[in-house]
């Protein structure tokens, strides 16, 4: 009875570091798409804060990277108490990157950098412009389709 407890409680401690992963993971993005804002915003900005807040950035990704490696390692272990330590190391890795994003963005403000925003309205008109090119290809199929179907009745009237 004790065994089976205790293999419900790893589940459960298991399934609960991959929610925080996955939670970990969409903070991480968002502030990813922030710090590409920022990034695009410095450009040629000479402030130290920059640079310090660029290699911030970079610590991050490589300990999103390293923290990926541990789950894979955590997914992979073979008993619990490995696969505790690779998740417990991937959720600490997890924190550390997304406390150096918050960092690199404390030196952005620092430096006067405000983030740069993605306007809709490039998008928008991204999505016009193909929604105005399915539109001419469904014109075009369509018109196709009336040919296919003019030469359907030539071919049985010449039958």
């Amino acid at each position: 009875m004790l065994f089976r407890s205790q293999r419900k409680a790893w589940q459960k401690e298991a399934e609960a570091s991959v929610k925080q992963g996955e939670a970990n993971n969409a903070q991480f993005n968002s502030n990813a798409q922030q710090l590409k804002n920022y990034q695009a915003a410095s450009q040629g900005n000479s402030d130290p804060n920059v640079a310090t807040a660029e290699l911030l950035n970079d610590e991050a990704d490589r300990l999103m990277k390293e923290a990926a490696k541990e789950r894979q390692l955590a997914s992979e272990a073979g008993d619990p108490y490995n696969r505790n330590l690779h998740q417990q190391a991937a959720e600490d890795k997890e924190r550390l990157a997304l406390q150096k994003q918050q960092q690199a963005m404390a030196r952005y403000d620092q430096a006067g950098v405000k983030p740069l925003v993605v306007s809709n309205d490039q998008s928008n008109n991204s999505n016009n412009q193909q929604t105005a090119n399915n539109n001419q290809q469904t014109a075009n199929n369509d018109q196709q389709t009336a040919n296919n179907n003019q030469q359907t009745a030539n071919n049985n009237q010449q039958t």
